[in-house]
């Protein structure tokens, strides 16, 4: 009779755990929202100076605001680079893609939105040649009928033999300003 009851009992708790383990993984995929796919790159420029581009793909639908959008208006994207002290200077602004714009009656301002893809370039002079990598964090609001906060971190690592490059051009930089 004892091993009967165990038995029972334990049938009724992997019923309720096997319910649980399902419940959960169901609420996890229902909840990640992310219509917009990242890519990125880093292209060289000169010795010191390198360009970062981000390029986004939006899923049908979907679109997210530029960073010029209107004050009063939706959330724009906003890009914010990190490690940037000593180690590298932004050159110009971040410059973006051609957007979409459109008046939005509920705001009553001009919206600046990016619908399939958006590009956004950066230009950095970096300034420590020891620096291995750029970090960009970007906040943004994706919609479509209703609208959700995302972020991304993006990591640029620069190419060691491009750093070594950057040493040399800048020692020899140094060198003629000396002789000069």
């Amino acid at each position: 009779k004892h091993n009967k009851e165990q038995y029972k009992n334990s049938i009724r708790r992997m019923k309720k755990l096997t319910y649980l383990v399902f419940l959960l993984s169901f609420l996890g995929q229902a909840q990640i929202v992310d219509p917009v796919k990242w890519t990125t790159k880093i292209v060289q420029k000169s010795a010191s100076e390198f360009e970062l581009v981000m390029e986004a793909a939006i899923e049908k639908e979907w679109h997210f605001y530029s960073q010029y959008t209107p004050d009063l208006g939706p959330l724009p994207a906003v890009f914010e680079y990190k490690n940037q002290k000593g180690n590298y200077s932004l050159v110009g602004k971040t410059k973006e893609s051609t957007y979409h714009k459109q008046f939005n009656e509920d705001f009553g301002v001009d919206e600046y939105y990016f619908a399939d893809k958006a590009q956004f370039k950066q230009r950095v002079k970096v300034t420590n040649t020891n620096l291995k990598e750029i970090k960009v964090y970007l906040e943004y609001q994706a919609c479509k009928e209703q609208c959700t906060q995302q972020d991304k971190t993006f990591t640029f690592k620069l190419p060691e033999s491009q750093q070594a490059d950057a040493i040399v051009s800048e020692q020899n930089n140094e060198n003629t300003a000396v002789v000069v």
